[in-house]
């Protein structure tokens, strides 16, 4: 199990790449009122990579490694193809969707695997606000979709 460093720097890694993919959805999209919330999710995913750098030691990134975050760059790679398509917005929403569950599922695994409280208090806090934005995710996806 990779140590709470490798973990943090995995999931800032992770929100790095939501940030990016949140606001290039939001431009994409023709909705200018669902794209102002994607750019408020990509906000907060910016102030989650700086609460999980002020957790980090001062140490360099450790030995053992992070997660394996290979299906999030894979849905984050389906993201930019769906643009590049120029989908449908629903279909834009869903690879999006999909993305925000590969990163429910690694914080979940990050908050069993950290050994400090503080960093599984944090995590967890940040696991509530991504739970929501896939939720809303979820159902504009299905709204845009009908």
């Amino acid at each position: 199990m990779p140590d709470d460093a490798a973990l943090i720097h995995s999931l800032i890694d992770m929100n790095e790449q939501s940030a990016r993919h949140l606001e290039s959805v939001a431009e994409a999209i023709e909705d200018r009122g669902l794209g102002q919330v994607l750019h408020d999710f990509a906000h907060d995913c910016d102030h989650f990579r700086v609460q999980l750098r002020e957790l980090l030691d001062a140490r360099p990134r450790g030995a053992a490694g992070g997660m394996d975050d290979s299906d999030v760059q894979a849905q984050c790679e389906a993201i930019d193809k769906s643009i590049e398509r120029r989908d449908p917005t629903h279909r834009i929403l869903a690879e999006t969707e999909f993305a925000e569950e590969r990163i429910v599922e690694h914080y979940e695994q990050a908050i069993a695997g950290a050994s400090r409280g503080d960093v599984r208090h944090v995590l967890r806090e940040q696991l509530e606000v991504i739970r929501e934005i896939h939720d809303w995710l979820h159902r504009v996806r299905l709204a845009a979709a009908a």
